[in-house]
């Protein structure tokens, strides 16, 4: 998550430019290499080395205070240029742990929490090309241009894309099963409201 001087978020709302970051993870040596156009790429270590990490003030996601350590001053420097302002990139501490917002009907017991990491809301994010399709004829109507669906699906940044056979038919569901994997639905995403280019 890239933070200011204090800790906060910066989001995509605040700094349209983040949205031309492209991370990369590589699996194989064990980093996420960071691209931009016109900055070199670098690379931070997914292990998690608590003898050097240092300790960043709590930050907040989604309301929430989350125990942080910044990923060095080699990564700050290279996003505080890319976005022209002071800024660091932190990581959670593996050892933090939050849960997501639960919601359930009156009389209904409450599901299990399920552990957050520094999302906003939940793990997976699902879309449906059909409520995309729909929302991208509303663009076109309103606009007189269209996006191809494809890209328009990108900027939702989701997990999991499906197709169904009406628009927002997700809405309703309660669970989703992907072959032996059950997923409960928490709720539907309240922050996607700026999408990137």
């Amino acid at each position: 998550m890239v933070v200011n001087q204090n800790g906060v978020c910066i989001t995509q709302k605040q700094e349209p430019r983040l949205c031309l970051v492209q991370p990369l993870i590589d699996l194989e040596k064990n980093v996420m290499i960071i691209k931009a156009e016109g900055m070199d790429p670098i690379s931070v270590s997914l292990e998690e080395d608590s003898e050097r990490q240092t300790p960043v003030c709590q930050s907040k996601v989604c309301s929430h205070r989350v125990q942080t350590f910044s990923c060095g001053d080699r990564l700050a420097a290279w996003f505080s240029e890319f976005l022209g302002r002071q800024c660091y990139l932190i990581r959670q501490c593996s050892d933090f742990q939050r849960n997501a917002k639960q919601t359930h009907e009156k009389g209904e017991m409450p599901v299990t929490a399920a552990s957050l990491s520094l999302v906003n809301e939940a793990q997976y994010l699902l879309i449906n090309q059909e409520s995309v399709l729909q929302l991208s004829d509303q663009i076109t109507a309103r606009l007189g241009e269209s996006l191809p669906l494809q890209k328009l699906i990108h900027r939702f940044r989701a997990n999991i894309v499906i197709s169904t056979n009406e628009p927002f038919e997700e809405d309703k569901w309660d669970e989703i099963a992907i072959g032996r994997l059950h997923f409960k639905v928490q709720n539907g995403c309240s922050c996607t409201l700026v999408m990137g280019p």
